[in-house]
């Protein structure tokens, strides 16, 4: 067993299906119509006992208080028939009423028979039924979960699972319970299924993935077992999440930057069109001041755990705001960059311009102190033209970098720099400065005579530093003659527009690298990234059927698109002199693509969202969710460190609508994601700050741990050279799986290391040289394996799981430790991680 704690949740969560002969129509509840599920309450409109009914398809659900029962509709030769079949819980409490949980918008009205007196209106409906105390320390709560109808056991610690003891009625034989762990009901109008439990125990806030299945008791009754859970715990059975809120008004809001805090919170910048938007007390710009519902920019926080908006005001002037990108600085601040068509929008006295300079849109970088009640520090940034400050990044000498788009021939550049002259069309540009200063310590100009950079409704151009903190910009180019350095991978314009990827020296003076990526087609880059090496990786969309996909990339061949928005998503490395491409790898289905959201973990593996059309994107065992919701749905995935494998992929929303706009890696590699939907079922969990769609285009926050089903980290580790060493796995940990891997980054480069792997844990750690180790040495085996950091700090170890039915349900448990360069110390180590096969 993983280490207890004292405190925890249990949960069940069990999808139904119904799978019919085919002379039986509708036969199925798991593609639905994308309407919500809606429980509806019995305020006397129905003779029968329930409580609530909900219906999906053919699929009726009556909730009572000890049972539910299903009734299947269907037709068969001409005739409409009807099934029944009862779930009664023997020995539930029947007190233990139903009550229903997130009222949705709208009210039902019943004119049913002849007589007035059975008529009712106004009649309530709702998201979710919760029926607290169905067996003591035992709740049960239905919901829909993508497109199913689900109910979910949640036991309290101490509670017994044994407890739970349903019987049948109305089945058309025996109850029987499939290889795969399904467990089926068969009726006269076709099969019930239930597919098997997903289940985590929940220590010290982490989940970690338990197993459980049904039991079958007799003919017409089942159980539940979890013969490797702790008692202690509370258990749950769900996929990954950490939480996942909405946040909005009832006007149009989009996300346009995410940033975490070392503690976990979350904060989110973007534009909103909402008056209501949530702000909260104490903030500097708690009302809403744009004229003529012009939009607002927002900055929020939000707690760690996803339940409380600690900090939520908005930023701007009377005439149109939006804040494009966030970074927090080592104090903890928030610099917010972004673009303004406001002359009164909050500037601070002694900054580098603190008067509008026309045209349609200004830039703007701000400094917002962490609990958002004060400005520390606003500047506008710009020319006459249009401008926008779409990328910000800080650094240990207190400077700030800030990049962005402009269609100004007389932005301010400084004498020296690399080009001080306006191009045409439209140019990227890149300025330093240090706030206590009222100067720029450069400014310059990158670009050719066409259009440099995406429009400004789109994102702009990607900035990153390097160690010698030598600075990065990344974007698309129309130009043909856009500044490339001799020897580059690409010195030619393939579009157009490319991807390119430039180097400056810190001083703003020199090119020292510049090459183009792309092929034939449209390239966008909305992602780019930095390694310790000063490798760069991007990420970004492309039509092109002639990208440059390397050999050995996890997908060579271009998928195709349907003119939608863009064909693939692309992610890609140079190497620092951007003299060779280390790899490229397409990434999408058959449909359009888009990725939009990037992020560099410290294996050198690479996290993107967006927004895809294809029914076959790529999606991984395991992962929260494999199903598409369509038309469209938002995703995520994982992208090995050479580019040669999917770590992971999920799609993240729910029709009819949604995307992935912005993500934040947390030290562990979990993700902070946000972005936009138009889905009023968009998944949250329990208890966050907003479970209810707010209307229009509403934003979305998720916390999302980025590991499959049967993998769960544990314990604490250590600090290493480039920060915590983070340990994580490949692939899912299941039978059969010749590839499964467990990860490690962030020890330091070119080290040598132990790799820990034993059949248990501890419950403490046992302390060796400073550092915690959690597996534990007198377990049934232990073995010490050599481990080797490469140059980023990273390195995997091969597990392969064999081919053996007779593994399914073992534990392992495993951890790095690395010789630490940078600490009194001798080694540092990782957090353990818990491997359930699957």
């Amino acid at each position: 067993m993983v280490p207890p704690s004292p405190t925890g949740s249990y949960c069940i969560a069990l999808g139904l299906a119904v799978v019919g002969p085919s002379s039986f129509a509708s036969p199925a509840i798991e593609a639905p119509a994308r309407l919500p599920l809606a429980f509806v309450e019995n305020a006397g409109q129905w003779s029968v006992p329930s409580r609530f009914v909900a219906r999906r398809g053919d699929l009726r659900t009556h909730l009572s208080g000890d049972s539910f029962t299903l009734q299947v509709l269907g037709e068969e030769d001409g005739e409409m028939l009807l099934q029944n079949v009862r779930f009664e819980f023997e020995g539930a409490d029947a007190s233990a009423i139903p009550a229903g949980l997130r009222e949705l918008p709208g009210r039902h009205h019943f004119f049913l028979g002849a007589d007035p007196a059975r008529w009712r209106t106004d009649v309530r409906s709702f998201a979710e039924v919760l029926q607290t105390g169905l067996y003591e320390g035992i709740d049960l709560l239905w919901r829909e979960e993508r497109g199913r109808l689900e109910y979910d056991l949640r036991l309290a610690p101490g509670s017994d699972l044994s407890q739970v003891v349903v019987r049948v009625e109305g089945a058309s034989g025996a109850l029987r319970i499939e290889d795969d762990g399904t467990l089926v009901v068969r009726t006269e109008r076709g099969e019930l299924r239930q597919a098997p439990p997903r289940t985590w125990e929940e220590v010290a806030g982490r989940r970690r993935p338990v197993e459980a299945r049904y039991r079958r008791i007799g003919e017409d009754r089942f159980g539940f077992e979890a013969p490797s859970r702790d008692p202690l715990l509370a258990l749950v059975v769900d996929p990954g999440l950490t939480y996942s809120t909405y946040l909005g008004g009832s006007g149009d809001d989009t996300p346009w930057g995410i940033a975490l805090d070392p503690t976990g919170v979350a904060v989110v910048v973007g534009r909103t069109y909402s008056v209501d938007f949530p702000t909260t007390p104490g903030v500097f710009g708690p009302i809403y001041s744009g004229l003529d519902f012009n939009a607002e920019a927002f900055v929020s926080r939000i707690s760690a755990a996803g339940d409380v908006l600690l900090s939520s005001t908005f930023l701007g002037g009377t005439n149109g705001d939006a804040a494009e990108a966030v970074v927090l600085d080592p104090a903890g601040v928030l610099w917010i960059s972004g673009r303004t068509r406001s002359t009164d929008f909050p500037v601070t006295p002694g900054a580098l311009d603190t008067t509008y300079n026309g045209g349609i849109i200004d830039g703007f970088v701000t400094c917002v102190s962490a609990t958002g009640d004060t400005i520390l520090y606003s500047t506008y940034l710009g020319g006459s033209a249009t401008d926008q400050a779409s990328s910000i990044v800080t650094d240990v000498t207190g400077a700030v970098t800030v990049a962005g788009r402009t269609d100004s021939d007389d932005f301010p550049t400084t004498p020296g720099a690399y080009d001080t002259t306006f191009n045409g069309h439209a140019d990227i540009w890149a300025a330093r400065f240090l706030p206590s200063g009222g100067t720029l310590l450069f400014s310059t100009y990158l670009g050719g005579s066409l259009d440099d950079g995406p429009t400004p409704i789109l994102h702009g151009p990607r900035l990153d530093l390097d160690l010698a903190l030598g600075i990065f910009l990344a974007g698309t180019t129309g130009s043909p003659d856009f500044p490339t350095t001799p020897g580059a991978f690409d010195t030619t314009l393939d579009g157009p527009p490319d991807a390119f990827v430039a180097r400056l020296d810190l001083a703003g003076t020199q090119l020292l690298s510049s090459t183009y990526l792309g092929g034939s087609g449209i390239e966008e880059l909305f992602g780019m990234q930095i390694l310790p090496t000063g490798a760069a990786t991007l990420a970004g969309s492309t039509e092109s059927g002639d990208f440059p996909a390397t050999p050995g990339a996890y997908d060579q061949t271009y998928n195709g698109g349907n003119g939608g928005f863009i064909g693939d998503g692309f992610v890609a490395r140079f190497n620092l002199a951007m003299t060779n491409l280390t790899f490229a790898t397409f990434l999408g289905g058959a449909l359009d693509d888009r990725i939009v959201a990037f992020g560099l973990d410290p294996m050198g593996a690479s996290t993107v969202g967006g927004r895809t059309d294809s029914i076959d994107f790529p999606v991984t065992a395991g992962a929260y969710d494999i199903d598409f919701a369509g038309p469209s749905d938002a995703f995520l995935a994982r992208v090995g460190p050479l580019g040669s494998a999917l770590y992971y992929s999920t799609f993240m929303g729910d029709s009819p609508a949604g995307e992935v706009w912005a993500i934040a890696l947390d030290p562990a590699t979990g993700v902070a994601a946000s972005g936009w939907t138009l889905s009023p079922t968009f998944p949250t969990t329990p208890n966050v700050l907003d479970p209810t769609y707010n209307g229009s285009f509403d934003v979305w926050v998720t916390r999302l741990d980025l590991l499959p089903t049967g993998a769960a980290r544990y314990g604490e580790g250590t600090r290493g050279c480039l920060g915590p060493l983070v340990i994580g796995v490949n692939s899912m940990p299941e039978v059969g799986n010749g590839s499964f891997g467990i990860t490690c980054g962030n020890a330091s480069p070119f080290t040598s290391g132990l790799f820990l792997l034993g059949a248990a844990p501890l419950s403490a750690p046992l302390t060796i040289a400073d550092v915690n180790v959690w597996v534990n040495p007198a377990g049934p085996f232990l073995f010490l394996l050599y481990a080797a950091a490469n140059e980023i700090g990273a390195a995997e170890r091969a597990l392969p799981i064999p081919l053996d039915p007779s593994l399914q349900g073992g534990q392992v448990f495993a951890q790095f430790l690395f010789i630490d360069l940078c600490a009194s110390s001798a080694l540092a180590a990782s957090e353990a991680i818990a491997i359930s096969i699957q």
